[in-house]
């Protein structure tokens, strides 16, 4: 059975440096790490489970760390465009969360861009039949 570790924020920052991710905005009362993906404009956040201002994880239960891509509109509106299975706190969780974080990359390098206005795509479904097809993130500003 996997036991719950109390990550230290000193570990969380130190690996989340060594691969680029600089600390993001908080969300809520969360620690965020961050890196922008150049091509696309969209970033990757790591929400850490460090609470602001505490130097250790949240006890166990009460969250796991999730990889998140997250692009921005022009009106600011933050829309999910990547999410991945949570990365538990266990013995392991650095090549766990490397994976997610790798994945989470991959596939926004692989997202085609629009081609009216170079925001990326994503999947959506057609009422009509519930087929899907490929549209714009920014929907409805850009058609």
């Amino acid at each position: 059975m996997a036991h719950y570790l109390a990550i230290p924020a000193t570990d969380f920052e130190t690996t989340l440096a060594s691969w680029g991710f600089a600390e993001g905005r908080p969300a809520g009362r969360e620690r965020t790490w961050e890196r922008p993906h150049k091509r696309t404009g969209v970033r990757i956040i790591c929400y850490s489970s460090l609470p602001v201002g505490g130097d250790t994880a949240r006890d166990v239960g009460a969250d796991a760390i999730r990889v998140v891509a997250v692009w921005t509109g022009p009106d600011g509106r933050e829309k999910a465009l990547v999410k991945l299975p949570r990365v538990h706190r266990v013995a392991g969780w650095v090549g766990n969360l490397h994976e997610r974080l790798q994945e989470a990359w991959r596939q926004v390098a692989a997202t085609p861009a629009c081609p009216t206005c170079g925001s990326p795509t994503i999947e959506r479904k057609r009422r009509s039949d519930g087929g899907s097809f490929r549209g714009c993130i920014a929907y409805p500003a850009c058609t």
